[in-house]
């Protein structure tokens, strides 16, 4: 079960972070040479994170819950923004989506499971997530009118 659910979460991971964060920011010129290198190192740094959290939860649910919820935190909002607001502004979105996962991460590692609190780490990171997007959207509108 690690295997398979792991193999799949690390690459919608890469992908995530090359094509909807990095891709956007590159040029044109030889830009498939770039990402395929960035892809790999992405991966590679993504491995060893997760590995790294194998080691310190021990248990596959928790690993899991953990993974999905920091993931659910930068993605679910910007997704639903995406879909539904035309107004989205794009670095806002990656701004909201990068201090999501962290923050959800974050807190799930240093207060929730060291403290045994009940709160999950994608309450306030999709919060914070929220009030970047929709804030940093607002603010990007307002300064090109």
């Amino acid at each position: 079960m690690m295997l398979t659910s792991g193999d799949s979460q690390l690459l919608t991971l890469v992908s995530t972070i090359t094509e909807d964060i990095i891709r956007p920011k590159m040029k044109e010129e030889d830009a498939e040479k770039r990402m395929l290198l960035i892809s790999r190192l992405v991966c590679m740094l993504a491995a060893v994170m997760v590995c790294a959290m194998a080691l310190y939860f021990g248990k596959i649910y928790q690993l899991l819950k953990t993974g999905g919820s920091a993931y659910g935190a930068g993605i679910f909002i910007p997704l639903v923004l995406g879909c539904f607001w035309k107004k989205a502004d794009s670095r806002a979105v990656d701004i909201g989506m990068l201090a999501g996962l962290i923050v959800s991460f974050g807190f799930d590692m240093l207060f929730k499971i060291p403290m045994g609190l009940s709160l999950d780490g994608i309450i306030p990171g999709g919060l914070l997530c929220l009030m970047i997007c929709v804030g940093g959207s607002l603010g990007a509108a307002k300064r090109n009118s």
